[in-house]
């Protein structure tokens, strides 16, 4: 026989093309030969009934048909004979009808199931695995349908069908095998984030247990969203070993956010927080999204650490922010705003007398009181900050570093040096803070974020690097 879709040669008992694939829709040829059985039916009713009614030796005349056509008068004969083709008919469709139940019975399709695997042909496996399951569903069937799917690099086909014996009415030793080798797969592939979806709401405990850091779990809020007439004391939480990460400004956060490592302080105004779970393996969670409304009245003001006064020595200027506030500051005596300069680190106390005034924002925009601090530094160095800058260019020149005062070489424009404030490192003492800046030949001034460090007592000479959270190192030439 040849495939109808290819045209390719199948050979005997096959159900799919090797070649292309296609089912054959083929009835079985009968193991029982009906046309003999028809004559031999036939020969009977007509021997039994017709002779003894009508006296008629069809040893003499096998013609039946003519026969009956010819000599009844009335038609009966033709009546007689229509109702011999409809028994042989209905015999016909009986012994067929075993035929094929037998061949559509579950141990046959599992006994071809097992010959075209024996001979490679995995796609005919799967075929008569398919319709032995339709017959009697087992995880069993449905384990061998994957393995072969496997078999054939279809390994998409082969999670599909594991996900059907987690999603069935099967043991649960028998979905956890299913979850394992789902697992597997994925973790061949590095697909964490498929591998996540296919865990997603798992209930088995060995498999939570166990594979928990590829799983993601969305984050839990101690509190639900609404008003409160207090402030309160926002915690997140989840069941993975992974991280939360969290936004109040009503963005998405991502793993550069604010990471959840402590309680969320919700003061005074509205807050919108969004919060993602971040797997080991970097898988995100959907964003949850709580919004909260703190209705309590009382005016808040900074918390500045470093008392108004007169300070003989190099100091720095301390404040404590709340979480979720920004601190702005001016040392003129004006008031500060949003364009004012942000507090981040302690401030160095600039030299002589000045007024600084600090403001807080909250999250929603809302502004604390103003508070006003006076300092006054006598301090009184061995060294001035022009001597300071004087002693630095000539070392730098001497080293080659600039050229001709305030070039380098191969550089446009010319370098500047410019005494920033004095700052005190722990241990070793004062220091003038030198910041150079370029100056393009247009007159624009750019800062080269190179900081030197100069001993007010002693013009020692250091490079400055910065750790980002207001610590400083001063590093040798």
């Amino acid at each position: 026989m040849k495939c109808p879709n290819c045209g390719n040669e199948i050979k005997n008992g096959e159900l799919y093309c090797e070649k292309c694939g296609a089912e054959l829709q083929i009835v079985p040829d009968m193991e029982i030969d009906i046309e003999s059985e028809m004559k031999k039916t036939m020969s009977h009713i007509a021997k039994d009934d017709i002779a003894k009614d009508y006296d008629i030796d069809f040893d003499e005349d096998p013609n039946i048909i003519s026969m009956i056509l010819g000599t009844h008068k009335s038609g009966k004969f033709f009546y007689v004979f229509l109702g011999i083709i409809v028994v042989l008919i209905v015999v016909a469709a009986v012994l067929l009808g075993r035929r094929i139940s037998s061949q559509n019975s579950y141990d046959y399709q599992m006994s071809k199931a097992v010959e075209f695997s024996d001979s490679g042909n995995y796609l005919s496996a799967i075929s008569s695995l398919e319709s032995a399951y339709k017959i009697k569903p087992s995880a069993d069937i449905l384990f061998t349908i994957a393995d072969y799917y496997y078999t054939l690099e279809r390994d998409n086909d082969a999670i599909y069908t594991l996900q059907e014996v987690i999603g069935s009415d099967f043991t649960q030793v028998e979905k956890e095998s299913a979850y394992k080798k789902i697992i597997s797969l994925y973790l061949s592939s590095q697909s964490y984030d498929l591998l996540a979806d296919a865990l997603k709401g798992c209930e088995i405990e060995s498999i939570v247990k166990n594979y928990g850091e590829y799983m993601v779990f969305e984050p839990e809020f101690n509190l639900k969203e609404g008003t409160y007439n207090e402030t309160v004391t926002l915690k997140l939480s989840t069941d993975g070993p992974g991280k939360i990460y969290y936004t109040t400004d009503k963005s998405v956060p991502n793993t550069g956010s604010n990471l959840f490592d402590g309680p969320i302080f919700l003061e005074y105004g509205s807050y919108v927080i969004n919060a993602v779970y971040v797997s080991p393996h970097g898988v995100v969670s959907d964003v949850v999204t709580k919004k909260y409304l703190i209705d309590v009245e009382f005016e808040f003001e900074p918390d500045i650490l470093t008392e108004s006064g007169e300070y003989t020595t190099a100091t720095l200027i301390e404040a404590d922010v709340p979480p979720m506030y920004t601190l702005y500051y001016t040392i003129d005596g004006g008031d500060p705003d949003k364009n004012s300069k942000q507090y981040k680190t302690p401030i160095p106390m600039e030299a002589g007398e000045h007024t600084y005034k600090f403001v807080c924002y909250a999250a929603d925009g809302t502004m604390s009181s103003v508070v006003e601090r006076k300092y006054t530094l006598n301090y009184n160095p061995a060294y001035t900050p022009a001597q300071a800058v004087q002693r630095l260019s000539e070392y730098l020149i001497q080293t080659g570093y600039f050229i001709d005062g305030e070039r380098k070489e191969g550089v446009s424009g010319r370098f500047l040096l410019m005494y920033s404030v004095i700052y005190p490192i722990e241990g070793m003492g004062n220091y003038y803070f030198v910041v150079e800046y370029h100056e393009s030949e247009a007159g624009i001034r750019t800062n080269t974020n190179n900081i030197y460090a100069v001993g007010c007592d002693d013009l020692s000479l250091y490079k400055v690097k910065s750790s980002g959270n207001g610590d400083y190192t001063l590093v040798g030439f």
